[in-house]
């Protein structure tokens, strides 16, 4: 986030120095302090990306968040009663139109993954058509990445509202 706002703002006409502050992230002095002595990203966090070119790591979130809402999908059609055979069997067109599929095919799309209607439903991290045989295992791991995320982002949450004063009061 930093490194972009850095990176827009010099883009601009007449822009001679660039201070940029990010708040409220965990590792926020890092970045700053990196930012400040001109390093970006690579500076801020040493060997988590090779270049400042941030597309690889955006790509590595992109596909563990398409993971994990292809996760819920598969797991509410298991709830439904289909079992492993339907479920690798299907198309994007068997699914039921709604806010997760609508994300996971915007992150298809993004990621070039086929969204045709004849495209397999769900994929492994490699783009593959999962297998019945497979589907238990990619599901233990979706499941893993998505708790993964959705702590990274209660943490976030925590943190925000514990910095401004946010957190609700039951008493």
């Amino acid at each position: 986030m930093a490194a972009d706002a850095r990176a827009a703002v010099w883009r601009l006409p007449g822009v001679r120095t660039v201070t940029i502050k990010l708040q409220d992230h965990y590792t926020g002095d890092e970045i700053n302090r990196a930012l400040t002595r001109g390093d970006g990203f690579t500076g801020a966090l040493p060997g988590e990306t090779e270049d400042d070119d941030l597309s690889a790591l955006r790509e590595l979130f992109q596909r563990k968040t398409l993971i994990a809402r292809q996760s819920k999908l598969c797991e509410a059609l298991l709830a439904a009663g289909a079992g492993p055979d339907q479920i690798v069997g299907l198309c994007v067109a068997d699914l039921d139109d709604g806010r997760e599929l609508r994300r996971c095919l915007e992150l298809r799309e993004q990621l070039g993954i086929a969204v045709d209607p004849g495209a397999p439903a769900f994929v492994s991290p490699n783009e593959e058509p999962l297998a019945a045989g497979a589907l238990q295992r990619w599901l233990r791991m979706a499941r893993l990445v998505r708790a993964s995320l959705e702590t990274n982002g209660g943490t976030c949450r925590s943190l925000l509202q514990f910095r401004h004063d946010l957190a609700s009061d039951p008493s």
